[in-house]
C-alpha cells in the first residue's frame, strides 16, 4: 500500500516580500513471505510514515539584493516485524515486534547576495549566509527470541552550525570582444560547519 500527498503554496504578500510553503507527507506499508534453502521461513511487514514542512520567504532588499530565510522540518518513521520459522520443526529462530526507527531533522537557512560594483566585464556579486542544522535518530524494538525484552538501539544527537559566502568577478566577457577570450569569470568562496559530535571544518574554494 503506497500513498503520498504534496501541497504547495507560492504567494506574493507584498512588493517586497514573498511567501513559499511545501508540505509532503507519504505513507508504505508491505508485507513479505519468503521460503529459505533450509526450510525456515521468513515473514516481514514493513512500513513507513514519511512528512515534511517548508516554509520560505523572500524580501527585496535595495537594488538587486534579496534576503531568503528557509526552515524546514521533517519526520521519517520506519517500522518492521520479523519472524523467522523453521517450518520443519515449528520452531521460532528469531521474532522481533514493534522495530521502529524514528529520524527527526530541523533546519533554518538564511542567504543574502546581490551585486557589489561592476567591472567592465559585468557586476561583481557576492553572496553571503548561515544555516543551523539539528538531526537526532532513534531505534527500539521488542525481541523475543533469542532475546527477550525492550531495546534501545540508537539514540543520537547532532547539531551543525554553519556559514558561508562567495564572490564572484566576471573578468573578461563576449561583449568586450577579446580576441581568443570569450568568457573569463573568478570565483572565491568558502564554507565553515561546526559539528557538535565531533569539530568544525574549513572549505575554501577558488575557481576560474
Amino acid at each position: 500500500v503506497l500513498g503520498t500527498m504534496l501541497f504547495a503554496l507560492n504567494q506574493k504578500l507584498t512588493d517586497e516580500l514573498d511567501l513559499s510553503s511545501t508540505i509532503l507527507y507519504s505513507y508504505e506499508d508491505v508485507w513479505s513471505k519468503q521460503m529459505g534453502p533450509d526450510s525456515t521461513l521468513g515473514i516481514q511487514d514493513p512500513g513507513m510514515n514519511q512528512w515534511s514542512i517548508n516554509v520560505g520567504l523572500g524580501y527585496d532588499l535595495f537594488a538587486d539584493w534579496r534576503l531568503n530565510v528557509d526552515s524546514t522540518v521533517s519526520q521519517l518513521v520506519t517500522r518492521t516485524g520479523l519472524n523467522y520459522t523453521d517450518v520443519t520443526t515449528n520452531e521460532t529462530e528469531f521474532d522481533i515486534k514493534d522495530y521502529h526507527d524514528r529520524f527527526n531533522t530541523w533546519i533554518v537557512d538564511a542567504k543574502t547576495d546581490g551585486s557589489l560594483f561592476s567591472l567592465p566585464a559585468g557586476a561583481v556579486r557576492l553572496a553571503v549566509g548561515g544555516s543551523y542544522r539539528e538531526d537526532d535518530a532513534r531505534s527500539t524494538r521488542v525481541e523475543d527470541v533469542p532475546d527477550v525484552g525492550y531495546q534501545v538501539r540508537a539514540l543520537e544527537w547532532r547539531s551543525v552550525v554553519s556559514a558561508y559566502g562567495e564572490l564572484y568577478a566576471p573578468l573578461v566577457s563576449e561583449r568586450q570582444r577579446v580576441p581568443g577570450v570569450k568568457r573569463v569569470d573568478l570565483s572565491v568562496a568558502g564554507r565553515f560547519d561546526h559539528y557538535s559530535d565531533f569539530g568544525s571544518t574549513s572549505n575554501p574554494k577558488v575557481g576560474l
